[in-house]
């Protein structure tokens, strides 16, 4: 009897990528076949990293990938419009998904559900039209799936309204504790800019997708619980969170230092590795701390770590 074969499709960033490989990983170890499929950008870098090669005789058997088009076989930009890209990311990646399925059942390895990551509520969609269960895989944490389903669900206009005042917060139903500002999703705050309002509509689609499923099935990371003294011991630091979803022009940056600088508190910068040679850049000051992506638990897209407090 051949093991139970999933389609794996992740939105092609690495918050998505690095959770879903995890994710992959279990699956395979649990006698499952996995099919990785994430953009045809995503992938080459995947595969030109450094640490590919190594991280790839890690593998374990049952773990294949396949790319997927999405129009910008160079990569996204932040010039580039997002909602143009989340059109074409549906347009373009429904047929092949379609397509890979049924190469997967002519091969004798037919796919018995087809699992997706955050801003790609479609696939549930192309599920359906051939007649696969699908399932949503949460890589964020429980609560802010909560947050999203009851912004969207009668607190949006509040949240809207009154967030921009300091002391504001807000009691959502099911989460124990008062949230302020700074506990929410950026994206739903007004203060968001207006390049990331195609993730808030994504969002909004995904709970309309699972609310017209017959039996809606959401796989949630919960795996901040499972780290407590981690990130119990981490708080001792009170660093300041950058990144990765900063643009990437040298005058922005150096802006940004220099603010991080001034605020004499400890920092950890996150910056998104994009495949191409950087100018190298000297640290202005030894509480500056600039991490690429790191190879901490088996990831594909591998960085240098490197903090200093």
């Amino acid at each position: 009897m051949r093991p139970r074969h999933v389609l794996l499709v992740t939105f092609p960033a690495q918050g998505h990528i690095n959770p879903s490989l995890q994710f992959a990983k279990r699956l395979v170890n649990m006698g499952i076949e996995v099919t990785f499929a994430t953009s045809v950008y995503a992938q080459r870098l995947m595969e030109e990293t450094a640490a590919a090669a190594a991280a790839a005789r890690d593998l374990p058997k049952g773990l294949t990938f396949t790319p997927y088009p999405d129009g910008y076989d160079d990569g996204f930009t932040f010039r580039d419009d997002g909602k143009k890209y989340m059109r074409n990311i549906r347009s373009r990646a429904s047929k092949i998904l379609k397509d890979t399925v049924m190469a997967a059942a002519e091969q004798g390895r037919p796919v018995s559900c087809l699992i997706y990551t955050l801003l790609l509520p479609w696939v549930s969609k192309v599920a359906r039209e051939i007649h696969i269960p699908s399932a949503l895989l949460w890589i964020q944490s429980a609560t802010a799936f909560n947050a999203y389903y009851y912004y969207f669900n009668g607190y949006g206009d509040q949240i809207k309204a009154e967030s921009n005042d300091p002391t504001w917060k807000i009691q959502l139903p099911g989460i124990p504790i008062l949230l302020s500002k700074h506990d929410i999703p950026s994206f739903m705050l007004p203060t968001s800019s207006e390049r990331y309002s195609f993730a808030l509509t994504s969002f909004n689609e995904q709970l309309e997708v699972l609310d017209v499923e017959t039996k809606p099935k959401v796989l949630v990371n919960t795996f901040d619980s499972l780290e407590h003294d981690v990130l119990k011991s981490i708080d001792k630091y009170e660093l300041i969170g950058v990144g990765p979803l900063l643009p990437s022009a040298s005058w922005m940056m150096e802006e940004i230092a220099k603010g991080l600088l001034d605020s004499g508190r400890p920092f950890l910068w996150v910056k998104r590795a994009n495949g191409k040679a950087d100018e190298e850049k000297k640290e202005e000051d030894e509480k500056l701390s600039c991490m690429e992506e790191l190879e901490k638990v088996g990831r594909l897209c591998h960085g240098a770590l490197n903090l200093r407090f």
